[in-house]
């Protein structure tokens, strides 16, 4: 089960590369293997992992770049069953010397998880207060053979050690209990091929640059990447989370949006003042894209704790770029806002977890377009929040 993160307000950090004048940098460049495959289609087709280090920083960048799908990929993707697109940048192995902290993606209306669930060999204690996986969950429709990227960036807890960066596709659910992940299926335990890897030793100092990777070969614990497909099926994709996917008008958006307004109300009207204290998990989507100005006077009036903070930008292809940090100091928004990988245009959304009280105070603050809590009572709701900006900026087009 993954553990809740509260942002942490006292580490500087750099949420896109910058690649500085130095001692020395160096970038892994590895081809993914072709998958000719197309009903394993959340492997994309072709593309490219990065891996990237400059001497004097104090992370590393890593990125799928100009991943893409055939069309009889995403044939079968809208055939699949209840399920979700799932790509993971992650540390390899018993290392625990990497902590993710941000991430990008130009893929469509996309949620992360930055997960601290990796147990040691000799321990069945999950987690070591860091996370060693920033998984991207995309909820919405690929266009064929249209190239996306996906960057993650990974802090050094351990200089000395020499970490194993890899990268996997999956396919995901929503959770089933409140707190769960994206790709949390229970009773399913079964494991797939990496799409590439590479030491961080390797290219530490220096390039490296190939199509094949021995290390990656390794399998790794992810949901099954080869689930039968009915190639003849004439059926809609799947509802993964039906009260979200059935979203495609404004009234839609609307009603979604009065059942969790009503669904806080209810939770703060209860009789008994202690479940007004009670702490919940939350979304809050804002209007329009707001400050860092706004978001930190937010979290601090109404006691949240944040966990995850997104944002948007749009590039010179004029894509959405979808921008998650959890960190919250002056320099890593600083760095979202002037970064010269896209146009900022704002902050969206705020995950993370608060008191009954506090968050129907926030939904009567008038940026705030919604105020998502989970919903255990009702198969009609969705159990984790899931984020309407996307719908939202879909929707105000």
């Amino acid at each position: 089960m993954k553990k809740f993160k509260v942002l942490s307000c006292a580490i500087a950090t750099t949420l896109c590369l910058t690649m500085a004048p130095t001692a020395f940098a160096g970038t892994a460049t590895k081809a993914l293997s072709v998958n000719t495959d197309p009903s394993d289609w959340d492997r994309p087709n072709a593309g490219n992992f990065v891996a990237s280090y400059s001497a004097g920083d104090n992370y590393i960048y890593t990125a799928l770049e100009g991943i893409y799908w055939s069309p009889a990929q995403i044939d079968n993707y809208e055939k699949a069953y209840g399920r979700y697109l799932t790509l993971d940048l992650k540390e390899d192995g018993t290392t625990h010397s990497l902590n993710g902290y941000s991430a990008t993606t130009t893929l469509p209306d996309p949620k992360f998880d930055f997960e601290d669930d990796q147990e040691d060999e000799s321990s069945t204690t999950p987690g070591y207060g860091r996370n060693e996986e920033v998984e991207v969950v995309s909820r919405g429709a690929l266009s064929d053979w249209t190239r996306y990227n996906y960057t993650a960036n990974f802090r050094i807890l351990n200089s000395s050690a020499n970490p194993y960066l890899i990268t996997y596709a999956s396919q995901s659910i929503p959770p089933l209990y409140p707190g769960g992940d994206y790709n949390n299926v229970p009773g399913v335990n079964t494991t797939g091929p990496a799409l590439q890897g590479e030491y961080f030793n390797n290219f530490k100092t220096s390039n490296v640059s190939s199509s094949n990777s021995t290390k990656a070969a390794k399998t790794v614990g992810i949901l099954s990447n080869k689930v039968e497909v009915d190639t003849h099926s004439k059926s809609k994709k799947a509802k993964v989370s039906k009260a979200y996917d059935d979203i495609t008008n404004r009234k839609q958006l609307e009603d979604y949006k009065k059942k969790h307004r009503d669904l806080l109300d209810k939770k703060t009207s209860k009789k008994d003042n202690r479940n007004q204290k009670v702490k919940e998990e939350f979304t809050v989507t804002f209007n329009t894209p707001v400050t860092a100005k706004k978001i930190k006077e937010t979290i601090s009036k109404h006691n949240l704790k944040a966990s995850v903070i997104y944002a948007r930008g749009i590039n010179n292809l004029g894509e959405r770029v979808t921008i998650a940090t959890t960190e919250l100091t002056d320099e890593s928004l600083n760095k979202i806002i002037n970064s010269k990988d896209y146009s900022f245009k704002g902050f969206i959304e705020i995950e993370g977890e608060g008191s009954v009280a506090d968050l129907n105070n926030v939904q009567n603050d008038a940026e705030v377009y919604a105020v998502e809590t989970a919903d255990t009572e009702s198969t009609e709701h969705d159990i984790r929040p899931m984020g309407l900006s996307w719908k939202l900026e879909e929707l105000n087009k």
